[in-house]
């Protein structure tokens, strides 16, 4: 520990974990996700209703509405799954309200690089426009400016620690969407809220997905996933601004290292209390995630001989930020002209 290191606390930011990007590769894991999908079967019609009142779900919602204040055109929210209106539904209603093009953008959960965001996301709007040809669709990809997302993590922080404060803002006017455009506003899902509410965290789905979660782990260090290596320069860009004697991404689901074990880290570098951000959690969650982030918080605060300070998701300081940062990202696909087309994709790979 270095001397000016005293007194400092440790920030562990708390994510959810993601799965390999060789998971068909991989006849294991391939196997293993196909028995979460079997697993998974009908869901009940109720969970509809309690899926719109979880946290991920509302905070896509607020920041569709600020993607539609610098918008001319249609803005829908969207559901990755099961959760209603699906992609489709989404795309019908925003061409029935004149838009002639229409951009994807990800919200709560799909935020930054990660399977869901960058393979499965553009899949599913592939599937609409196999059936719907002649759609002009677009799609904004997950931002990977980890300066970006260091700053909204510590704006959430602050906010939840210190009272509101003011979040970074993006310098400049910034133009609006023009009203031909249509634009979509894509949130995960938040499979705990579902399963909890319908009784079903304890069935053969909850089992299937921890078998994977475990054998993606035993397979996979942190840096195997192109979000765990985007967390690790998030990581870095937090410990070069000096608040904090050590910063550690720890993984609740999927990959590693685990929480105790990035807590620890801490701990050697000196850390005597520890921050907890959940930030992480609401700007990415894959769809097969079950866990829990204070109940994992909770396990922690029992094992770790430093004090933690678990500071939960705090969206209100960063949601107009977010907003603008969509709107500048839809922008940007539309200048590139990032078109998704059925027989594959013409401009940046998403891969």
């Amino acid at each position: 520990m270095r001397p000016d290191d005293a007194g400092r606390p440790g920030l562990l930011l708390v994510c959810h974990g993601d799965l390999p990007e060789t998971l068909l590769e991989d006849p294991g894991c391939g196997r293993l996700y196909g028995e979460c999908l079997s697993a998974c079967g009908p869901v009940p019609g109720e969970a509809a209703a309690v899926q719109a009142k979880d946290e991920l779900s509302r905070f896509s919602g607020r920041v569709a509405s600020h993607v539609s204040a610098g918008a001319d055109g249609p803005v829908e929210l969207a559901f990755m799954g099961f959760r209603k209106p699906g992609i489709r539904e989404a795309m019908y209603r925003v061409l029935s309200a004149g838009a002639r093009s229409i951009v994807c953008v990800g919200a709560g959960g799909l935020m930054l690089p990660g399977c869901i965001a960058t393979v499965h996301l553009p899949a599913a709007v592939r599937q609409v426009i196999e059936i719907n040809p002649g759609l002009d669709v677009f799609y904004a990809p997950p931002g990977t400016n980890p300066h970006l997302a260091s700053s909204l993590v510590m704006a959430s922080v602050e906010n939840a620690l210190n009272g509101p404060g003011i979040a970074p803002r993006p310098s400049g006017d910034m133009p609006r969407i023009r009203d031909e455009t249509g634009v979509i506003v894509v949130s995960s899902l938040d499979q705990a809220a579902i399963f909890g509410a319908c009784d079903r965290r304890s069935s053969d789905f909850a089992a299937a997905v921890k078998r994977l979660s475990d054998y993606c782990r035993g397979q996979s260090a942190v840096s195997g996933t192109g979000f765990g290596r985007f967390m690790t320069q998030v990581s870095a860009c937090l410990r070069a601004s000096g608040n904090f004697c050590g910063v550690e991404a720890g993984y609740l689901d999927f990959s590693g290292p685990v929480l105790d074990r990035a807590a620890q880290r801490l701990v050697q570098a000196g850390a005597r209390t520890i921050i907890a951000a959940g930030m992480p959690t609401l700007m990415h969650r894959h769809t097969l995630s079950l866990s829990d982030p204070a109940e994992a918080l909770k396990q922690l605060k029992n094992s770790c001989p430093a004090d933690i300070v678990y500071v939960p998701p705090d969206s209100g300081a960063i949601e107009p930020e977010v907003g603008m940062m969509l709107r500048l990202k839809v922008l940007d696909a539309l200048a590139k002209g990032a078109c998704i087309e059925p027989s594959g994709l013409r401009g940046p790979s998403f891969a």
